[in-house]
């Protein structure tokens, strides 16, 4: 046991562990008694031409003094006295939702953090310190001291405050004891100066009983209740999570606090969580590696390591050479371990008003943090996926703008991946995806997992996609060669949008965390869930394979003989253009899917194989399977999956399981005529939700967390487009704006944040119309 785990292991067993009592009020933003935030500072608004600093380090003095510290410049950037209860103006991404779940800042740098108060004029005598790196942030023995290099010399430096009858002033005291007043005017000699409240009363945990899933089940899934309420008064807003050897589980929150959990092992009935550290940079990652845990910030990478108390006693530099710019969409996207103990990391390449070279990349970073080396580029909103032994790397990104719709990478050295804002000019020629997921079946992709080798039955050395819109689960796979790949939902319920997963090492059961910030149709804020195999052979199938006419399911299930007509088969294609999404698009380029007649379906003599045969199966983008089955015992085997087929290759091992001679039923079953529902405003409030419209647009009027414009009272208004005309929206309006959303945006709602991907060829004219209807009937409450 290394001296780190032996420390971190101190949390277990310092006093008993106890639930926290209920709290009516949460606390600010800012946590009092915490002696340091960490968030960009803009300057510019209180002092003309004054810097924004873009990783500021807040220290927190007595008499509500702040002090910003640029961590890129290595220089004090601005000190000011702070009025109510944070230092700074809530417009963060964190701070703003921190009241208001469904509030999101302002994409750019328009509206940054701005000091909440009154700036103390800096002493015009003193001179400036020379630029410094900063190497670490140590909170030992109850006091503050930041350790800076700067050439050769290595020092620390410290600050205090003191109150005069002129008000507050601020000091700088030196590792040698030497000090220096940085505020101006007069200060006596008898004065009293005190540096930053630290009040960490972390040591109690809080346990809560886990919530165990149904083991009748294919796949189990446990609830793992959050620590919320809290004595600290704390939100838990889950953003990543990483597994130690012994089986505890790290979590970081989009707030700036990381959580330590008790070792989840097989038999634990309880959780106890320990709050390990505080005011990190709106992390979204954690990664382990050396039995040392790291943080993905906007200030760079962050190694956490304990004190005597199992705290976190010192925030280290580890790596900060990875660009970020003061943008609020310019995300630290996601951060994996590789096995060689380095790490590669991923940025966010969405960009308003600033354009930072190095975003949208994945870059990889040496095991001493030294070496930061670009990997690849054009990646609109990446999530990552690391296999833990080959080091394969995965990234999905995020339909948009130049991507027409859910992509995964298979990651190779040099590649460009399609979003030009985030490469260089020219763009290298696109390195298509592995795979694509139409956005009706995942809106928002997340993080991606590989479970556990051996130990989660059948879904065992799998890799595992997130989707965050609508809550789910689903395994891709694909052949050796990528000729071509796959994607199927688990059948997991989740309350929570999920945002990353990890395997727990102990007993290879999988963990899964996310939390609410973008539309999402999930019930609960954030979540954490444990996902393990139950008593029940899989449901879904273990092998979905695309052969020279028509496409194999491999079950562990015997399967019952198919009805004929037990399967539908689509193809389409994308188109990548600076509109946002795509239409779907049939071999013709028409708007549309092809459906792929489907002369039978055949099982295998062992009958754990399906061959739904399709003679005209062809290469595509994009194929979707819809099936109707049952295994011998009566459980129903109902699902879909999507492929992308880049070649079609013989599969002479599967082939050989079926008959060669065999023929469909002389009488089989044709598919049946589409019995589409009647058009209605019921049906209609359903697709909304279903496909992800009122994740921009309220029904209420409310425009907190929306994007588009509201349907209240929408049919029937007159409107100004952004190209200055006037209109009613009428149905003809709306079904444009449903097939081809670009064609006439409403003033207001044309930005490069947000867009809404074109409906022709995904809805029918029927389901068009039946969301007419719903947005219809909330207008019949205008008044004239």
């Amino acid at each position: 046991m290394t001296p780190r785990t032996a420390c971190l292991l101190l949390l277990l067993c310092i006093q008993p562990s106890r639930a926290a009592a209920p709290e009516p009020n949460p606390a600010p933003w800012a946590e009092p008694g915490f002696p340091f935030l960490t968030s960009a500072v803009d300057f510019s608004t209180l002092i003309p031409g004054g810097p924004v600093t873009v990783r500021g380090l807040i220290i927190r003095l007595p008499h509500k003094v702040c002090l910003c510290y640029d961590l890129d410049r290595g220089t004090i950037t601005g000190i000011w006295q702070h009025e109510g209860h944070d230092p700074v103006t809530r417009t963060s991404i964190a701070a703003i939702s921190w009241d208001h779940p469904n509030r999101k800042s302002e994409g750019g740098t328009r509206h940054l953090p701005v000091p909440n108060g009154r700036l103390l004029p800096l002493r015009p005598d003193t001179p400036p310190s020379p630029p410094s790196r900063w190497s670490s942030l140590s909170l030992a023995d109850n006091s503050l001291r930041l350790h800076v290099s700067s050439g050769t010399s290595h020092s620390s430096i410290s600050w205090e405050s003191t109150l005069t009858t002129l008000g507050p002033a601020v000091r700088q005291r030196n590792a040698d004891g030497a000090t220096s007043i940085l505020t101006s005017g007069p200060v006596p000699d008898s004065a009293t100066w005190s540096g930053p409240e630290i009040t960490r009363n972390w040591l109690s945990p809080v346990t809560l009983p886990i919530q165990p899933g149904n083991p009748d089940a294919s796949l189990i899934t446990d609830r793992i209740p959050l620590p919320f309420p809290n004595p600290w008064h704390r939100k838990v807003r889950l953003s990543g999570l990483a597994c130690f050897p012994d089986g505890r589980a790290a979590l970081c929150t989009i707030d700036g606090d990381v959580w330590i959990t008790n070792p989840l092992i097989p038999n634990a009935t309880s959780v106890s969580w320990h709050r390990f550290a505080s005011g990190l940079h709106e992390p979204q990652s954690l990664a382990i590696a050396n039995d040392r845990l790291h943080a993905f910030t906007r200030d760079g990478i962050i190694a956490l390591d304990p004190g005597p108390s199992g705290l976190c006693d010192t925030y280290a530099n580890f790596c900060q050479d990875i660009p970020q710019s003061a943008e609020t969409r310019e995300f630290p996207m996601d951060f994996v371990a590789r096995p060689d103990g380095g790490f590669y990391a991923a940025k966010g390449g969405q960009q308003l008003t600033t354009k930072t070279p190095g975003a949208g990349r994945i870059y990889s970073i040496s095991p001493d943090g030294k070496s930061v080396t670009e990997l690849c580029c054009g990646l609109r909103q990446p999530y990552l996926g690391i296999h833990p032994v080959s080091g394969l790397l995965t990234a999905s990104d995020q339909q948009g703008n130049w991507i027409p719709a859910t992509p995964i990478h298979k990651i190779r050295p040099g590649a460009f991946y399609g979003f030009p804002d985030a490469a260089p000019n020219p763009a290298p020629p696109v390195t298509e995806p592995l795979l694509w997921i139409p956005h009706e079946v995942n809106q928002s992709a997340a993080g991606q997992a590989w479970t556990d080798p051996t130990r989660m039955g059948a879904l065992s050395n799998q890799l595992i996609h997130l989707a965050y819109f609508k809550p789910a689960l689903f395994t891709v796979s694909s052949t050796p060669d990528d000729s071509q790949a796959s994607i199927q939902p688990l059948p997991i319920p989740l309350d929570f949008p999920p945002l990353k997963a990890a395997t727990n090492p102990i007993d290879g059961s999988l963990l899964v965390c996310g939390f609410q910030i973008w539309g999402t149709d999930a019930p609960d804020l954030s979540g954490l869930a444990r996902i393990r195999p139950g008593n029940q052979p899989p449901t879904w199938p273990t092998a979905i394979t695309a052969a020279p006419g028509g496409l194999i399911l491999s079950f562990t299930r015997e399967l019952a003989p198919p009805a004929q007509n037990a399967a539908l088969v689509r193809s389409w294609h994308y188109l990548r253009s600076r509109n946002y999404g795509s239409p779907h698009l049939k071999a013709d380029d028409s708007p549309g899917e092809d459906v792929l007649p489907v002369s039978g379906l055949q099982l295998s003599a062992d009958r754990r194989h399906v061959f739904i045969h399709s003679p005209s199966l062809a290469p595509a983008q994009q194929i979707r399977i819809d099936w109707n089955l049952a295994a011998t015992d009566g459980t129903p085997l109902q699902s879909f999956a999507c492929l992308t087929v880049h070649s079609l290759a013989p599969q002479p091992s599967l082939i050989s399981l079926f008959d060669p001679n065999w023929q469909p039923p002389a009488h089989s079953t044709p598919a049946p005529p589409s019995t589409e529902e009647k058009p209605s405003a019921a049906r209609g409030k359903d697709l909304a939700l279903q496909i992800g419209c009122l994740s921009c647009h309220s029904t209420n009027g409310s425009m907190e967390g929306m994007k588009g414009p509201s349907w209240l009272h929408l049919h029937g208004s007159r409107q100004t487009l952004t190209n200055g005309s006037t209109i009613t929206i009428d149905d003809a309006y709306l079904r444009e704006s449903i097939l081809n959303p670009a064609a006439a945006t409403r003033k207001g709602f044309l930005s490069p944040d947000s867009g809404m991907p074109p409906y022709a060829g995904i809805l029918s004219p029927t389901q068009i119309d039946s969301i007419i209807l719903f947005i219809r009937s909330l207008a019949k409450s205008r008044q004239p």
